[in-house]
C-alpha cells in the first residue's frame, strides 16, 4: 500500500515520481506526490538546504497522505474476508481514528495549503461521511 524512499535526495541524486514513493490505490495521489517532489526538490536546490531537510519533509508528506488513504480501509467496517479483517485489526494497532480526529481538529494554516494534500477539513468531512463526530 505504501512505499517511499527513505532518502529522497542523496549526494547529487534526487528521486521523483514513482521512484520516490507510491501510495496505492489512488493514481491522483501519485500525481500529486510527483508534483510535490518536483516542487520540493526545486525549493531544496534553490535554498541550498541540507538533504536531510528535504528527506524529512517528504517523509512527513508521504506518511500524512498514506494515513489519510489508510483510514478508508481501517474504518470501512467490512469484515467479510481476510483482506478486510486485516485492516480492522490494523486499526486496533495503529489507531487511525485517533489520528483522523486529531487532524480534523487542527486549524487551517498556511502549512496545509502549501505542503499537504489533505487539509483539516478533508479529515473532518471524511469522519462525517463515516458518521463519526
Amino acid at each position: 500500500m505504501l512505499f517511499r524512499s527513505t532518502e529522497s535526495i542523496k549526494k547529487n541524486v534526487g528521486v521523483v515520481g514513482l521512484s520516490g514513493g507510491i501510495i496505492e490505490p489512488l493514481e491522483a495521489t501519485s500525481l500529486f506526490l510527483t508534483y510535490l517532489m518536483v516542487i520540493q526538490l526545486n525549493k531544496h536546490l534553490s535554498d541550498n538546504k541540507p538533504a536531510n531537510v528535504l528527506n524529512r519533509n517528504l517523509k512527513k508528506i508521504f506518511d500524512h497522505t498514506a494515513n489519510y488513504v489508510l483510514f478508508h480501509y481501517t474504518l470501512s467496517g467490512k469484515k467479510h474476508n481476510e483482506y478486510w479483517r486485516y485492516f480492522n485489526e490494523l486499526e486496533n494497532k495503529l489507531k487511525t481514528l485517533d489520528y483522523m480526529k486529531e487532524m480534523a481538529s487542527k486549524p487551517d494554516t498556511k502549512q496545509w495549503k502549501n505542503e499537504l494534500l489533505f487539509h483539516p477539513y478533508h479529515h473532518w468531512a471524511l469522519l462525517d461521511g463515516y458518521g463519526i463526530n
